[in-house]
């Protein structure tokens, strides 16, 4: 498991994990739905959404995801820790 620390590489860190570690969330279509999609971000992306986890302690929160693409925003739920992390 690769562990960033923000003076390494200015990445904002959570748990040891920065953008790079990170680059994927996982997104369901319910709360209560147990499969997920698994969407590419890029690092900007992985920056908002952690200030919105941050935030927010719900156990479930709906979110839009910004795929790396570039393509349109994606609507979704994302529980506890949505972020998939190497």
């Amino acid at each position: 498991m690769t562990s960033c620390k923000k003076d390494d590489d200015g990445c904002a860190t959570l748990f040891g994990y920065c953008c790079e570690d990170c680059r994927f969330v996982n997104l369901l279509s319910s709360c209560e739905d147990t499969s997920s999609t698994r969407i590419e971000i890029s690092c900007n992306e992985y920056e908002r959404l952690l200030t919105i986890r941050q935030s927010n302690t719900n156990a479930c929160i709906a979110i839009s995801v910004n795929p790396v693409n570039g393509g349109e925003a994606i609507e979704g739920f994302g529980r506890d820790w949505f972020f998939d992390c190497d």
